[in-house]
């Protein structure tokens, strides 16, 4: 006999669970069905997650992490962070690039100078709870 459990989460989603046969299956293998019908209603899109995990993605990097972190308190220009991190420019530039398509960076001309800052404020408290996280933990 196949486990339940691991044919609804193969199925997907709250699809799966409005099947009579799906529902029956995980009451007999003692699962909570209203529990994982609820649980199967707070699932986001596929698309969602992946945007999840491409934020993560570009903060998996220690330089695009450090990069962030500066950016917590600092609007600073490619050759400051790269001064301050003790980068090449054009490294610098292509962590700003990748940081800035993800969403996680912003930018504002001021004459000459472009000058990088966090999207919003959403970046600042996952850096900062981040952190916090690392060094309480």
């Amino acid at each position: 006999m196949r486990n339940p459990e691991l044919s609804l989460r193969k199925e997907g989603s709250e699809a799966a669970l409005r099947k009579p046969a799906a529902a029956a299956e995980a009451a007999s293998a003692g699962l909570r069905p209203d529990e994982v019908r609820r649980a199967a209603g707070a699932v986001a899109s596929r698309e969602t997650y992946g945007a999840l995990a491409d934020l993560f993605e570009a903060l998996s990097d220690p330089t695009r992490a450090s990069i962030v972190h500066l950016l917590l308190d600092h609007e600073l220009c490619t050759a400051d962070v790269a001064l301050v991190l003790g980068l090449k420019p054009p490294a610098a530039s292509q962590h700003l690039r990748l940081l800035r398509v993800r969403r996680l960076v912003r930018t504002r001309r001021d004459g000459r100078l472009v000058l990088y800052h966090l999207d919003d404020a959403h970046v600042a408290q996952i850096v900062a709870l981040g952190l916090a996280h690392v060094l309480t933990g």
